[in-house]
C-alpha cells in the first residue's frame, strides 16, 4: 500500500527537497543542448536556478544563475554568450565564473559567480547540488548500459517543458510502469508486450524493457534515474523525460522533455513552454500527462491508500529508494 500522503504533503515536498534534490546529482540537460563553447542553458529545479555553460575550453560549467552583487537573475532558457551581463547593473562575467567589469570600479573587486560542480556523462550534463557521492559512484549500477547507449553524438529535437498539476513522483509513476498501455495507448498496445515487460532494480536505479510484437521494432529500454529522470532508449532516437518539484506547492509540477535523434538539426530550437497537447510532446505522452493530473485529484481526497501490482513494481522501487536516501540523509 502506498499512502497518498506522499502526494499532497508540503513536509513531505520540504524534506524531499532537502534531503533528496540538494544531496543528489541531477541530470541538468543533454550534451547536445549546450553542444558549442559558449552555449548555455538553464536548469530550474523548485526555487534553485543553474546555468549551464560550455567554456572555450569545452568545459561545461555551473553557475548559481544570480549575479554576487544584488542576486538578480541572470539568465533564461538556452541560447549563447561570449560573456554573462546582469541586466540590472552590468557586471560581466567570464566563462571561468570571474568578474570582467563593473560600473564605477576601476579596479573590480575578487567577486565571482558562484559555481557548482558538473560534468558530463553518457552525451548527458550532471550538476550536484550538494552529493556526497561521485557522479560515478551515482551512476555506476547503470554505468553499463548508459554506455552502451550512449547519448553522445545524438542532435536534439525538441527542449519542452509543461506546468503539472499534480505531485512530481505522480508524473514519475505514469512513466514508470506498462500496466496503462491498453487504456491509455491502444494505438501502440498490439505492437508492444506490455504484459512481458522485464523490469530490472539497479539500486537505486531501475531498468524496464519492452519487447517489441512487431518484426522492425527494436526493444524500448527505459531507464528510472534517480531521483527524477527517465531516459527512453532507442537505437537512433531518445527522449528523456525530468520530473520537477515545485518550490512550495506538493501538488503541482513541471515535466521536461528532450527529444534526440542521430539525425537531428545541426541548431536545436529555443526551450519552450508548452501544454500537454502540443504536437512537441506527443499523444502517448500527452495522455501520460493528463491522467497524472486526474490522478492527483483523486488522491486529493487523501482517503485513498493505493495498491501497486505485480507490473507496477518499479513504482515501489522508487518509492523504496526514496525511503532510504530520506533515512540515510536525517539529520
Amino acid at each position: 500500500m502506498v499512502e497518498a500522503a506522499r502526494y499532497l504533503g508540503g513536509e513531505v515536498l520540504e524534506r524531499e527537497l532537502a534531503r533528496v534534490f540538494r544531496r543528489s546529482w541531477l541530470l541538468a540537460c543533454p550534451s547536445a543542448r549546450i553542444a558549442q563553447p559558449g552555449d548555455f542553458a538553464v536548469f530550474d529545479l523548485a526555487a534553485e536556478s543553474v546555468i549551464l555553460w560550455r567554456a572555450h575550453d569545452g568545459v561545461v560549467r555551473a553557475f548559481v544563475n544570480a549575479c554576487p552583487h544584488r542576486g538578480t537573475r541572470l539568465l533564461d532558457g538556452a541560447g549563447r554568450r561570449e560573456r554573462l551581463v546582469c541586466p540590472y547593473h552590468c557586471f560581466s562575467f567570464g566563462d571561468d565564473g570571474r568578474l570582467l567589469s563593473a560600473p564605477y570600479l576601476n579596479e573590480p573587486p575578487e567577486l565571482s559567480l558562484q559555481a557548482l560542480p558538473a560534468e558530463e556523462r553518457f552525451g548527458l550534463v550532471w550538476v550536484d547540488f550538494g552529493a556526497e557521492r561521485s557522479l560515478d559512484e551515482h551512476l555506476a549500477p547503470i554505468a553499463d548500459l548508459l554506455r552502451e547507449r550512449s547519448l553522445q553524438g545524438f542532435g536534439l529535437s525538441s527542449d519542452v517543458s509543461v506546468d503539472l498539476a499534480c505531485n512530481w513522483k505522480i508524473s514519475a509513476d505514469v512513466h514508470g510502469e506498462a500496466l496503462h498501455v491498453p487504456s491509455l495507448h491502444p494505438e501502440i498496445a498490439s505492437k508492444v508486450d506490455f504484459v512481458g515487460a522485464r523490469i530490472v532494480a539497479h539500486p537505486p536505479h531501475a531498468v524496464i524493457e519492452v519487447a517489441p510484437r512487431v518484426e522492425g521494432l527494436g526493444t524500448n529500454v527505459l531507464v528510472y534515474v534517480f531521483p527524477n529522470a527517465h531516459l527512453n532508449l532507442h537505437a537512433d532516437y531518445a527522449l528523456i523525460f525530468r520530473h520537477c518539484p515545485h518550490a512550495t506547492d506538493p501538488q503541482r509540477s513541471r515535466f521536461d522533455q528532450y527529444a534526440l535523434a542521430k539525425t537531428a538539426p545541426e541548431q536545436p530550437e529555443p526551450p519552450r513552454h508548452v501544454a500537454a497537447d502540443d504536437p512537441a510532446i506527443g499523444p502517448i505522452t500527452a495522455a501520460d500527462l493528463h491522467i497524472a493530473e486526474r490522478v492527483q485529484r483523486g488522491l486529493g481526497s487523501g482517503r485513498i491508500s493505493p495498491t501497486l501490482t505485480h507490473p507496477e513494481r518499479l513504482l515501489g522501487w522508487m518509492l523504496h529508494s526514496l525511503d532510504r536516501h530520506l533515512a540515510e540523509n536525517d539529520d
